[in-house]
């Protein structure tokens, strides 16, 4: 065989493979999967406004750090942070990032999520699990007195598709579950 068919026989090979790595869902499945995902998103972002209110009792910023870590596939899950003063990503696990958030140096902190869009197609990981991408920008505002700090971030939020097991009561439940993954920066302006 010739070297140019080999290269040809390879790329079909790899056109192939990705191809089949697309998840067939059907349109009220891929809406489904969809809208689970940016709820999920949505609910995350409520926690981390509930987190960031200064005003909020201790024992409301602890059940929101605790809902919001349900929310992720596990507590390993990376969160990068940037900031316009610094030209640095920095990444931290979930947990600690909810954390931190309770205690920014400022007086008040807003954090808004917006332009919030299901983006990316799902697709099928070696490990047997579904992966998308959610796409949403983020406004911080931090206040010291007369002192603002002030961002807007894009980020990308890893969302996974998997069999999860629960126990309910006497019963072992297995189901489908949409679960958030790293969150990356893309820009921060």
């Amino acid at each position: 065989m010739t070297r140019t068919g080999i290269i040809l026989i390879g790329l079909l090979l790899i056109a192939w493979s990705s191809k089949a790595q697309t998840l067939n869902l059907t349109k009220t499945q891929r809406a489904a999967f969809s809208k689970m995902a940016l709820e999920k998103t949505a609910a995350l972002s409520n926690y981390i406004a509930t987190l960031c209110d200064k005003s909020s009792p201790a024992e409301l910023k602890q059940s929101a750090m605790s809902e919001a870590l349900d929310l992720f596939r596990d507590r390993e899950r990376i969160v990068q942070v940037s900031s316009k003063t610094r030209n640095e990503v920095r990444s931290e696990n979930i947990e600690r990032y909810l954390n931190r958030l309770r205690v920014l140096p400022y007086t008040s902190v807003e954090i808004e999520w917006y332009d919030v869009n299901y983006v990316s197609e799902v697709k099928k990981g070696v490990d047997g699990k579904y992966y998308g991408t959610i796409t949403i920008f983020q406004k911080f505002i931090g206040r010291n007195g007369e002192q603002t700090y002030e961002d807007v971030t894009q980020k990308n939020i890893g969302v996974v598709l998997e069999i999860r097991t629960k126990r309910i009561g006497d019963r072992v439940v297995e189901g489908w579950m949409v679960l958030l993954g790293d969150i990356e920066v893309v820009e921060t302006k």
